[in-house]
């Protein structure tokens, strides 16, 4: 079954969603990604996801972990993963972490950014293996809120809380 679609307000773009009939949280995370890793899809962030975050684990309680090899095009000048490609990662992965939770008129379209805050504790060098742990805080019918941390054996290199808006048009228009 293909996934849900909605114009956006604009109307020019057809915003794919999440396909509530997929149970398993794994392959719901995977069937919302999907879109982005297509060749129809040229963001900036297609690369991010169709290359190098590989999902490990999702549950349904909106939790996702994914791992990452930090690539010499997402560092710095000396040599260590950059904030804003840290930003980017955690955007990916906090907004996956909606799809296990999403109903029908509920986060079924992930929403959008409303504020990103990243916190930086230690740097990630290039060409580590990092786990990105992503979970949903909270999650209303307009805002939700979300966190993730990206780990370095197992330890704590950078925070994030993103709160996002709901973008799902009302039911009668699906």
């Amino acid at each position: 079954m293909p996934s849900p679609t909605a114009k956006t307000t604009a109307g020019s773009k057809v915003v794919r969603g999440v396909d509530i009939n997929v149970s398993d949280p794994v392959e719901r995370v995977n069937q919302f990604l999907e879109f982005a890793r297509s060749a129809d899809y040229d963001g900036f962030d297609h690369d991010l996801i169709t290359h190098r975050l590989r999902l490990t684990d999702a549950n349904e309680k909106g939790t996702t972990t994914f791992t990452l090899t930090t690539p010499s095009e997402y560092c710095n000048r000396i040599g260590n993963l950059h904030g804003g490609a840290a930003a980017l990662i955690f955007d990916v992965c906090t907004t996956s972490a909606l799809a296990p939770i999403s109903k029908l008129g509920y986060w079924q379209f992930a929403g959008v950014s409303a504020g990103l805050s990243v916190t930086y504790l230690r740097p990630v060098p290039c060409g580590s293996e990092v786990e990105v742990f992503s979970e949903v805080v909270n999650a209303g019918k307009r805002l939700a809120t979300l966190r993730s941390e990206i780990r370095l054996g197992g330890k704590v290199c950078m925070i994030a809380e993103h709160m996002k808006a709901n973008i799902d048009p009302p039911l009668a228009k699906l």
